[in-house]
């Protein structure tokens, strides 16, 4: 070749390119080395796999769509004739032996559409021969032999099959049907449903350990593992309601024996619309599967006995707490809990595991945090609340029974081999005296046994007020008004004596002002909170009090009961209020003998010109009075064109101006 390549000699043989390399004797058949592949095809995850990283001595391809062919047969025992191409990320592998060919198919063609085991745990062979896919395991994906799976055409579908046993789809509505009542307990692709010729459909959770059959025209589906029993097509327990990852199982004869199978993995939970916390199991972390006897006698769920089962149902009452007793157990999902870790079941305990340690601290951190805040004064606190959960959930006994636990087994360490003893951790998410505060605290809103004992008045103090308040009838002011307003009778809080009232608005309230008439509407949005409503009562009475009368007495539907409540309590806790008005404007609206008293029409009334007649003032009123015949208006010229209506009642307006 020409330079810089000048040491490659180049030749066209057969159809074929070859270069060889005078340097480093590389010999490339069509652009492609010889005798070993390249590195794409031998760091692919199939070629340990599958190849065992067998080192491959390859030449050109014989195949069509192939690039290398191997120059020996592989496997001592089925000597296949290997050829090897690559499509995008997919390895491309033919075998042939006899006659026959088999296409490797990439396993991601059957993801989402066959049950995941059938993907992760079989090589997938294409038969050219009979137009079969062969799924051979892993652990010997060569032998081509009878009883394996095998994916036939069955009309315009496919079907898997193994001798007189398929496959149902997961996707039929069969499946969706069956995975949707086990979706408690596995998830759609991890449930194998296998059906035969004797009308009976196997369904295997392998997971969970678990089997189940239904037979054809049949309303039950039973338990391999737990004979005698079905699905039970009610699936409340009576306790631990909002738990989704359950299968509930009864009696084929009766409902007298109930069973309860709950996976134990990773555990989320979180609020429901109405408020309940809603709980389940991440079903691809499930490690094992509990069964819990439903003892509807003695009102309780009961374990296989072993801690971790007693621990589990523990935190899932906890997580599942409600305010009410549960209909199963009489105690509420916390109280059932407290009582699981406080027995004498839990605490004798031989060692704890990792797992029974992991379960322990999260039901230890059920417990809110607490914290000084700032840390180095002891003034204030930081509760750091689980927003997902009911604060019934969050008790603080969870965190002492979980930390009387932990003492029990640091006490027993020296019984046991560093192999097996696992040093519990440190709960160092809260300080214990404000965890102590908060259970005296809380005392009185706790049962006997569960944190009522803990009352007592040892560390009881007299408050200190921050500020101190110049008339300490205000605050009562304020809720007898909003009293007399929720109760909306027609009666009195306190004595209101005629004469008083009448006085305090003339001299105080209501003194030489001018106050409005009810012509005004009194929208109710105005009678609400206001900070104006904390001044004086005249600087607003002389302008509503009329209006308040009249739409308060006539109209009251027409005005928020609760908004007049804040309005008037506001009032009255004003320093200058007056209980005597208050009572009285309640009145408007409790009294309906008020409504037909009259308001006079006018505008407004003048308060300064007194409320009795001045004879002084009436002499000179009658004194500059002339009649309308002898006045200057009378002697107005009528107008050109002007009617004598017209021109008369032009005269009689210049004379009444």
């Amino acid at each position: 070749l020409e330079d810089p390549q000048h040491h490659w000699v180049h030749v066209e043989y057969d159809a074929q390119a070859v270069h060889l390399n005078l340097l480093t004797a590389e010999l490339l058949v069509n652009g492609l080395p010889l005798s070993r592949l390249p590195v794409q095809y031998t760091q692919h995850h199939l070629y340990a796999s599958l190849l065992d990283k067998v080192p491959i001595e390859v030449t050109s391809a014989v195949e069509p769509g192939m690039e290398f062919s191997a120059m020996h047969p592989f496997h001592p025992k089925w000597c296949y004739n290997l050829s090897f191409g690559m499509e995008g990320s997919d390895m491309l592998i033919l075998a042939a032996r006899g006659g026959t060919k088999f296409d490797l198919v990439p396993s991601r063609i059957f993801e989402n559409r066959l049950p995941t085991m059938f993907v992760a745990d079989y090589f997938h062979w294409y038969d050219h021969n009979t137009g079969e896919v062969e799924f051979r395991p892993r652990d010997d994906p060569w032998a081509s032999v009878s009883g394996l799976w095998r994916l036939k055409r069955y009309g315009a579908s496919w079907r898997l099959q193994r001798v007189d046993t398929y496959l149902v789809s997961p996707a039929s509505n069969t499946g969706s049907t069956i995975s949707n009542i086990l979706s408690p307990l596995e998830l759609p692709l991890h449930i194998h449903i296998l059906s035969r010729k004797s009308s009976i459909l196997s369904i295997e959770l392998p997971r969970r350990r678990l089997g189940f059959r239904h037979k054809q025209g049949d309303s039950k589906i039973s338990s391999h593992q737990y004979k005698g029993m079905v699905i039970d097509t009610d699936q409340r327990m009576g306790t631990m309601s909002g738990l989704a990852s359950v299968l509930v199982l009864k009696a084929e004869h009766g409902i007298e024996h109930r069973l309860a199978l709950i996976p134990e993995g990773v555990v989320t939970y979180s609020r429901t619309t109405t408020g309940h916390v809603s709980v389940s199991t991440r079903l691809d972390t499930v490690c094992t599967t509990h069964a819990y006897q439903v003892d509807e006698l003695l009102g309780r769920l009961i374990d296989n006995g072993s801690l971790q089962s007693k621990l589990f149902l523990c935190y899932l009452h906890a997580l599942t707490s409600h305010c009410l007793p549960d209909v199963l157990t009489g105690h509420t999902g916390t109280e059932a809990a407290l009582l699981i870790l406080r027995s004498g079941a839990v605490s004798s305990f031989d060692v704890l595991t990792s797992a029974n340690i992991g379960l322990l601290k999260s039901i230890a951190r059920l417990t809110p945090g607490r914290i000084f805040y700032p840390s180095h004064k002891e003034v204030m606190q930081e509760v750091h609340w689980d927003k997902n959960l009911s604060s019934l959930s969050q008790h603080p006994g969870f965190y002492t029974a979980v930390d009387d636990l932990f003492s029990i087994s640091k006490r027993t360490k020296l019984l046991h081999s560093s192999d097996v003893y696992v040093d519990p951790p440190k709960l160092d998410f809260l300080k214990l005296p404000l965890l102590e505060r908060d259970m005296i605290r809380t005392s009185y809103v706790r049962v006997d046994g569960f944190g009522a004992e803990y009352h007592t008045r040892t560390f009881d103090q007299c408050y200190e007020v921050r500020a101190s308040v110049a008339d300490p009838q205000r605050g009562p002011r304020g809720a007898v008004a909003a009293e007399l307003i929720f109760l909306r009778q027609a009666t009195l809080h306190s004595p209101v004596h005629a004469h008083s009232l009448q006085s305090s608005l003339r001299t105080i309230h209501l003194h030489d002002a001018t106050v409005r008439g009810h012509n005004a509407v009194l929208e109710p949005l105005t009678l609400r909170y206001n900070a104006s409503w904390l001044a004086e009562p005249s600087s607003f009475l002389p302008d509503m009090w009329c209006n308040l009368h009249s739409w308060l007495a006539t109209t009251p539907w027409y005005y928020n009961k609760f908004d007049l409540m804040i309005w008037l309590s506001t009032a009255a806790f004003a320093e200058s209020a007056d209980m005597d008005v208050i009572q009285a404007l309640a009145a408007f609206y409790n009294c309906s003998d008020l409504a037909p008293v009259e308001i006079p029409s006018d505008a407004s009334f003048d308060l300064a010109e007194g409320d009795s007649p001045a004879l002084s003032t009436i002499q000179n009123l009658v004194q500059i009075y002339q009649p309308y015949e002898v006045c200057p208006e009378y002697d107005l010229p009528q107008l050109p064109g002007e009617q004598y209506w017209q021109w008369d009642r032009r005269r009689r307006t210049l004379f009444e101006m």
